[in-house]
């Protein structure tokens, strides 16, 4: 009866002479069966300049007509504010 040393040795000491037996080229020539790689990433389908163009000017028209809004609002508070729109009551 083989204790568990002897038997790991065996098993490497086979594993050994199974490596030599092999042609090291015929090894590193082997393809695999199992195609398990992700796809080939093609930049042009998340990367889009004309996009990214297109939105980084529509960004800078929103700022710039959130800006014009922003000082006309300051503007109208700071001169004619709101004016208070109630009737007053008639005396009849």
């Amino acid at each position: 009866m083989q204790n568990k040393l002897t038997r790991k040795a065996s098993w490497e000491d086979m594993y050994r002479k199974h490596r030599n037996n092999v042609k090291n080229d015929v090894i590193r020539s082997a393809k695999p069966k199992v195609d398990n790689k992700p796809p080939l990433l093609k930049i042009t389908a998340y990367y889009k300049p004309g996009t990214i163009e297109a939105n980084t000017a529509r960004l800078a028209q929103i700022e710039e007509d959130n800006f014009k809004l922003i000082r006309n609002i300051n503007i109208i508070y700071r001169t004619k504010r709101i004016p208070k729109c109630y009737r007053a009551k008639d005396d009849d």
